[in-house]
């Protein structure tokens, strides 16, 4: 398909992979993390944001967020949004309010068997978007094939 799976991580999400140049994907796209579950079935994509520089005030994440949040849910209709600005870190601020996650901007949506975040956050002086889409069975499968591999453990 085109993709590059870079490196292999272990998650809680079972074997995953770092990817790039997915057969679709935003301009914006730094890379993805693609989690199959212990069952090698695609159960979770998180995708991350470029990043903005000196976006101290986040008007270049905020704007970044507003277009994606209008193209989820134009594809999965009205999402729950929960935004919050502390008043000591408004302004020039805001960034740094999201380090110390003290502001915070993230929707989510919930079409049928997925779950779909949007948000924003500071990592390495760069505001970033994230997006994580979870296949809802494939998550309620990991949790009980976990649980059944704890019991057996105690």
């Amino acid at each position: 398909m085109g993709s590059r799976f870079n490196n292999r991580i272990t998650t809680e999400f079972g074997d995953s992979y770092v990817i790039t140049q997915l057969p679709k994907d935003l301009a914006d796209l730094h890379y993805a993390v693609l989690s199959f579950g212990h069952d090698d079935q695609l159960i979770r994509i998180t995708a991350i944001g470029t990043g903005f520089e000196r976006d101290h005030d986040g008007s270049r994440i905020k704007a970044r967020y507003g277009e994606l949040q209008q193209l989820l849910e134009k594809k999965y209709g009205a999402g729950k949004s929960d935004h919050h600005t502390d008043k000591n870190f408004d302004g020039n601020r805001f960034g740094l309010g999201l380090l110390a996650k003290r502001n915070w901007m993230s929707t989510q949506f919930a079409p049928t068997d997925v779950r779909i975040d949007l948000s924003v956050f500071v990592e390495a002086a760069k505001t970033h978007w994230c997006i994580v889409f979870e296949y809802l069975p494939g998550m309620d499968h990991l949790r009980r094939e976990r649980k059944k591999t704890e019991e057996g453990v105690l």
